[in-house]
């Protein structure tokens, strides 16, 4: 899966996401050293040691090897909403 977050900036950041889970998700960006956690709370999603972002983008490949995709349940539930911190 790819993400494309928005910061404070109105920067726009493109990742990779390594794992999902029901608090967050784990993403690798090209620019940095390490991976970074990214959760949902308080209804909005947190880059760790950023603050609020806003996720613009989850790019699912269409042949990933699977016959059934079923999104994380924190991202199922935030797909339709956008929320602004």
């Amino acid at each position: 899966m790819h993400l494309i977050i928005r910061d404070f900036w109105e920067r726009r950041q493109a990742g990779v996401v390594l794992a999902a889970t029901r608090s967050g998700l784990r993403v690798a960006f090209p620019d940095r050293d390490d991976a970074v956690d990214l959760t949902y709370a308080g209804g909005c999603w947190l880059l760790e040691g950023e603050g609020p972002v806003d996720v613009d983008a989850l790019l699912i490949a269409a042949d990933v090897g699977q016959s059934r995709f079923e999104l994380p349940p924190v991202l199922e539930t935030q797909r339709a909403a956008a929320a602004v911190c």
